[in-house]
């Protein structure tokens, strides 16, 4: 029996497995290349971290996931059988890592959704093991530039639309710190976060090479190119002169698989069988994810340069979780996705929440109140089409107030028409990122019948403070110009400034205004969870909890004044 030990693979041995589609643009030349695949002896990266823990594969350390499991005589037979005992034994496999304090990053979590539709943008519908292959497939991009597992910086300019996921995960596929820019900045602030990140690699799409290629060139970078090619498995093609076609007979060369296997079969090389242990084909293990740094997002710069704020997946795990509990994100979901991508707001809320959970994200390209409108009202659209969560800013719901009286304001049937649709298909509306005037929300909830959930983070803290989800007592109720209660795992503590009064609050999994069950229960205890109380207290919020920075990039004293004692 070949040893468990030898079996270890990485990312950049894997590469030969599979195709790795792309182009590729290095410096100021526009000479693109289609890669081609990597040599494990070829390679100077090293696929290993340093030291005496490994990080390559998700076998690494692991008890065996069959451990416990009833495997019974002989694997079924029967194809939906296979999928449903491999969809088994993943899940159980998660679970395992989550028991351990491992952390599942969301990119794993696609197959455990596989044929289901997971994003939506202007050229399609794509399903989850479509995202996961097409990141897979850019990953060894990464890897081959950045070594695996390097956690080198990766800055990108990606658009509104599926291949901004595909680079995010792929950056996390490779184990690198993702970097993502707005491609609405002027030159010479890209130019400031890719330097000040210290990026060792720009991804771009073709829409905005205009920006990235000078970039690139200045700053002695290599560019690589992202598009939904990456989707199909073939070679990019561009209009810029980059890249190989493939013809119709070439892709009928192309191998493929029989329908009838399941997406999880070894086959697929999405997960293999080593002896009695499934494993994720070429992802790197837990104990990397739960130690390495996941994102920078970047300060506005009010009172300063933009400070590069680094979040480990940690981090983004209890963001993930304390929301989807707050918010009863389920994967029965379909989130309408219209902000800016760079931003807490953007990617993780309205973004990885939904696909963590499985539910499926509808991504506009940009905020038009007339589009919003019509995935909101359902108007000429699927029933796959529709959106029942819709994620906003104050502005934008001032915007859609503004088109909602000129276009609907009139017509009297039209206004029952919109409040009982909202009322009966919307399950949740949300605003952040800004205070929320008193006038919008009594506006917004005239003409939808939905009170905003508001709430309150931070980039340096992710989402620590929300009003709640049900709404069945006077406790747990949403209220304007009140921002709720500390989400689960989070503590707040207000402290007045002269005095030194302290005020600690402490959010807790079905607890309080956390219940998931809208069982009502006696207002004292429920006032007892939620410790109420009439003391009215002004000072600093003090913020506590996993979802709480790691540092600011490279500026270890701005981050000690940011931290106290607890």
């Amino acid at each position: 029996m070949i040893k468990f030990a030898r079996a270890r693979r990485c990312l950049v041995d894997v590469a030969t497995s599979f195709a790795a589609p792309g182009n590729m643009v290095k410096l100021s030349q526009r000479t693109v290349a289609t890669m081609g695949l990597i040599s494990p002896r070829s390679t100077s990266g090293n696929c290993c971290s340093a030291g005496s823990r490994n990080y390559s594969t998700q076998a690494d350390n692991r008890k065996p996931a069959t451990k416990d499991f009833d495997d019974g005589d002989r694997p079924p037979s029967d194809p939906e059988a296979v999928h449903a005992d491999l969809l088994k034994r993943l899940s159980k496999l998660y679970d395992q890592e989550l028991s351990r304090n491992l952390i599942v990053p969301p990119f794993k979590r696609a197959l455990l959704y596989g044929q289901k539709a997971a994003v939506r943008d202007q050229a399609g519908d794509f399903t989850f093991i479509q995202l996961y292959e097409a990141v897979k497939r850019l990953a060894v991009q990464i890897s081959h530039h950045c070594g695996s597992a390097s956690q080198s910086r990766v800055a990108f300019l990606c658009p509104n639309n599926i291949t901004y996921v595909i680079t995010q995960w792929a950056c996390w596929f490779s184990g690198q710190i993702a970097v993502p820019l707005n491609p609405k900045y002027p030159a010479d602030l890209l130019e400031y976060y890719v330097k000040d990140s210290d990026a060792s690699l720009l991804i771009s799409t073709t829409e905005f090479l205009a920006s990235a290629e000078p970039l690139a060139a200045k700053l002695q970078k290599p560019l690589l190119l992202a598009s939904h090619e990456l989707m199909t498995g073939f070679p990019v093609t561009n209009g810029n002169g980059g890249g190989q076609s493939v013809s119709p007979d070439q892709q009928q060369q192309q191998p493929s698989l029989d329908a009838d296997i399941s997406y999880l079969d070894p086959r697929r090389e999405n997960l293999v069988q080593l002896n009695d242990t499934l494993v994720v084909e070429s992802a790197l293990n837990g104990e990397f994810y739960r130690d390495a740094n996941a994102m920078i997002l970047y300060t506005s710069g009010t009172t300063g340069k933009p400070k590069g704020v680094v979040l480990s997946y940690a981090n983004l795990d209890a963001q993930l979780s304390a929301l989807a509990h707050a918010w009863q994100v389920t994967s029965a979901d379909s989130i309408l996705h219209a902000l800016p991508l760079n931003h807490v707001h953007g990617t993780i809320n309205a973004l990885n929440l939904p696909l963590a959970t499985g539910a499926k994200c509808v991504m506009l390209p940009k905020f038009d109140s007339s589009s919003v409108w019509s995935y909101l009202l359902n108007v000429n659209m699927t029933t796959k089409e529709r959106v029942n969560v819709f994620m906003g800013v104050p502005t934008m719901y001032g915007l859609l107030i503004r088109e909602y009286d000129s276009v609907f304001g009139r017509n009297a049937r039209m206004c029952d028409y919109v409040k009982t649709h909202c009322k009966n298909k919307i399950r949740l509306m949300i605003s952040g990122s800004a205070p929320l005037p008193g006038t919008i929300f009594d506006r917004w909830q005239e003409i939808t019948g939905h009170r905003l959930l508001e709430r309150y983070g931070m980039t340096e803290i992710g989402m620590a403070i929300s009003n709640p989800y049900l709404q069945d007592t006077e406790q747990r109720s949403r209220r304007q110009g009140c921002v709720g209660m500390p989400l689960p795992g989070v503590s707040v503590r207000i402290v007045e400034p002269d005095s030194g009064h302290k005020l600690t609050l402490e959010g807790k999994e079905n607890e309080g205004i956390w219940r998931t069950s809208e069982t009502k229960e006696p207002a004292q205890a429920l006032s007892g969870q939620l410790h109420v109380t009439t003391e009215t207290i002004s000072g600093q919020l003090h913020v506590k909890g996993r979802s709480v920075f790691r540092e600011y990039w490279k500026r270890p004293a701005e981050t000690a004044a940011e931290f106290d004692g607890d």
